[in-house]
């Protein structure tokens, strides 16, 4: 992957009665609708995708026509959000760790060092940071009944962390994709 992008799409106009028909209108306001026959176009000087129309193909109204002008960019993300995003996963993921062996220790933890790395005007964001508290109160797992050690479990979720964590950098400053055993002709 390496490089990552995030989507700004906003709706430039949308006809008031298509509005009416649909019943789930609060994520019509956040993105299209799944179509087909509509037009896309790129503005390569804008550098915006442009959409328009199309036909939502629900049975009960199969010759129903969208009426809505969409616009998206994709932007990269600035150097800043990606370091402050990496250092939310990796305190998230200490803060996890903690939780299970010192719960104490864990919502210091959360109080003073993970809360600085959290986007407080990013809703999502500042809602899965409150839900991280309820790690505190969890009842452990038993993993050895399930047939992993303490230690497999962590460092599989350390090897998930890392994984997480590669897809932010360019693929030359990442391991292979694939399994080096592969490689090995025998």
């Amino acid at each position: 992957m390496g490089t990552n992008i995030l989507p700004f799409r906003s709706c430039v106009y949308k006809n008031d009665q298509a509005a009416k028909e649909n019943s789930n209108k609060s994520l019509q306001e956040e993105e299209p609708c799944p179509r087909f026959a509509h037009q896309l176009v790129y503005d390569e000087l804008h550098k915006v995708h442009y959409l328009f129309g199309g036909n939502p193909g629900k049975p009960c109204s199969p010759k129903m026509r969208l009426d809505d002008f969409w616009s998206l960019k994709l932007c990269r993300p600035s150097k800043e959000y990606l370091l402050r995003h990496c250092k939310y996963l990796i305190r998230k993921h200490r803060f996890e760790e903690k939780a299970q062996t010192d719960p104490l220790g864990a919502l210091k933890y959360l109080q003073n060092d993970l809360f600085v790395t959290v986007d407080h005007s990013d809703p999502e964001e500042t809602k899965e940071f409150q839900l991280l508290a309820s790690a505190l109160f969890k009842s452990g797992c038993d993993l050895s009944t399930l047939g992993f050690s303490d230690v497999d479990h962590v460092y599989a979720q350390r090897t998930q962390l890392f994984d997480t964590l590669v897809n932010f950098f360019p693929d030359n400053m990442t391991p292979p994709k694939g399994n080096l055993v592969e490689l090995i002709t025998l």
